[in-house]
C-alpha cells in the first residue's frame, strides 16, 4: 500500500487550521448557547425545560470538543493503516496492532478504500485511537512545473454540448417526477381524510373540557358534565393522557365525541404528508438542474488533467471513486459514483481522465468512457 499522507510528525496544513478554527467556534458558540439556557431557567422559574437543554448542549459540546481534538491529533500524529470493513447502519471498521485486534463503528462518509479495506489513522501508543483517512487530509502541493505531456482524450475546448453527460441528471429528473406523482397519489389519499375532519368540526360544538380520572390497558375514563365516559387509547399514546389531564369534548348530532374520537385527520398532517414529498421533488428537481448545468460546463470548457485513483468500492451496483490530480498549478481531489456498468475513461497511458474548470479547481468531475 503506498501512503497518501507523509510519515509522523506531520505539519499543520491549511485544511488542518480551518477544521481547528470550525471546532473550537463551533464548541464556544454551543457552550455560550447552553450556558444561556441554564440562567434562562434558573431566572424564570421554570428550570426543568431549560436547564435539561442547556446540560445537553454543553455536554454535546464538551464531546465535540474532545472528539474533535483526538482527530487533530491524529492526523499529525496518527499511523496509516488499513482496516477491515464491515457493512451496517455504520461502518464497523476492524484493525490490529501488536498482535490485538480493535473495532469501532464510523459514520463518515465518503471512506478512502484500498483493495476492499478503508485506510485509518491510528495512534501507535494508544491503539484504540483511531479515525478513517478524509479527503480533507491529503496534501495537494501547487506544482509550479509545466504539466506531463500526454495524448489528450477528448476534442479540444470549448466542445459541443453532449447529452451523454447528462445521464446524471435525467436520473435525478426521473426521480423527481417519481416524488411528484408520489404527492399526486398521497393527496388523493389524504384529501378525503381531512375533509371528514372539517366537516365534523364546521358541525360539532365544542362544550368544554373533561377531566382524565383513570386508565386501563386499553381504555382511558374521563368525567364530564357529572358523568363518567371513557375512549380508546392504547400503548404508547395512553402517556398523552395521565390522571388529572383535560381532554377536549364535542357534542355532534347530540353525541357526545372527546377529541381522540374525532373522525378524519388534521388539516396540519394532512399538509405535512403532502409538504414532504412535494419539498423533497422541488430539492431533487433543483439537484438535476445543477448537476447538468455543470456537466455541461465541465464538458465544454473543462479542463483535461490526468488522474490517480485514490480510492475504489462497489457496493450494492454502484461504483464509487475518488481520484486526485495535480498538474499545472490545478490540484485537488473529485468523487463520483455511478452504476457498476460503467467504466472509466483512460488515456492513452492508461491515466484515468478528470475536466476541472481551470478558474475553480473545487469544480471537477470524474469522466466515463460512454461519455467521452
Amino acid at each position: 500500500m503506498r501512503n497518501l499522507l507523509s510519515s509522523p510528525p506531520r505539519l499543520m496544513t491549511r485544511a488542518w487550521e480551518t477544521e481547528r478554527k470550525t471546532i473550537h467556534r463551533t464548541t464556544l458558540v454551543m457552550g455560550v448557547a447552553g450556558l444561556a439556557l441554564i440562567v434562562v431557567g434558573a431566572l424564570s422559574g421554570v428550570p426543568f425545560p431549560f436547564c435539561l437543554w442547556g446540560m445537553i448542549v454543553v455536554i454535546a459540546a464538551v464531546v465535540i470538543r474532545a472528539s474533535g481534538g483526538r482527530r487533530l491529533d491524529l492526523w499529525l500524529h496518527g499511523t496509516e493503516m488499513l482496516a477491515e470493513a464491515l457493512p451496517g447502519k455504520s461502518w464497523t471498521l476492524s484493525w490490529s496492532l501488536n498482535g490485538r485486534g480493535y473495532s469501532r463503528q464510523t459514520s463518515q462518509m465518503p471512506l478512502l478504500w484500498v483493495d476492499g479495506r478503508v485506510r485509518i489513522l491510528v495512534d501507535r501508543s494508544q491503539p484504540s485511537r483511531m479515525t478513517p483517512l478524509g479527503v480533507e487530509m491529503l496534501p495537494f502541493p501547487e506544482s509550479e512545473e509545466a504539466a506531463p505531456i500526454v495524448e489528450p482524450a477528448l476534442p479540444p475546448r470549448p466542445r459541443k454540448s453532449s447529452p451523454l453527460v447528462l445521464t446524471e441528471a435525467r436520473q435525478r429528473r426521473t426521480l423527481a417526477v417519481v416524488a411528484f406523482v408520489s404527492v399526486l397519489v398521497v393527496a388523493c389519499l389524504v384529501t378525503p381524510f381531512v375533509r371528514d375532519r372539517q366537516r365534523f368540526l364546521a358541525e360539532a360544538v365544542e362544550t368544554g373540557r373533561g377531566t382524565v380520572t383513570g386508565r386501563t390497558s386499553s381504555m382511558v375514563e374521563y368525567q364530564f358534565d357529572g358523568s363518567r365516559r371513557i375512549f380508546e387509547a392504547r400503548g404508547k399514546s395512553q402517556a398523552r393522557w395521565p390522571v388529572g389531564a383535560t381532554v377536549r369534548v364535542y357534542r355532534h348530532q347530540g353525541l357526545v365525541v372527546a377529541e381522540t374520537e374525532l373522525p378524519g385527520m388534521p388539516l396540519t398532517l394532512g399538509m405535512v404528508f403532502m409538504g414532504l414529498p412535494i419539498l423533497a421533488a422541488v430539492g431533487i428537481l433543483a439537484s438535476a438542474v445543477a448537476e447538468a448545468r455543470r456537466a455541461q460546463r465541465l464538458w465544454r470548457f473543462g479542463k483535461e488533467v490526468p488522474a490517480e485513483l485514490i480510492s475504489d468500492q462497489t457496493r450494492n451496483q454502484r461504483r464509487e471513486v475518488i481520484c486526485q490530480f495535480s498538474s499545472a498549478g490545478l490540484s485537488g481531489v473529485t468523487r463520483r459514483e455511478f452504476a457498476a456498468t460503467r467504466r472509466l475513461l483512460e488515456g492513452a497511458r492508461g491515466e484515468l481522465v478528470v475536466l476541472v474548470d481551470p478558474r475553480n479547481p473545487n469544480e471537477s468531475r470524474v469522466m466515463l468512457a460512454d461519455e467521452a
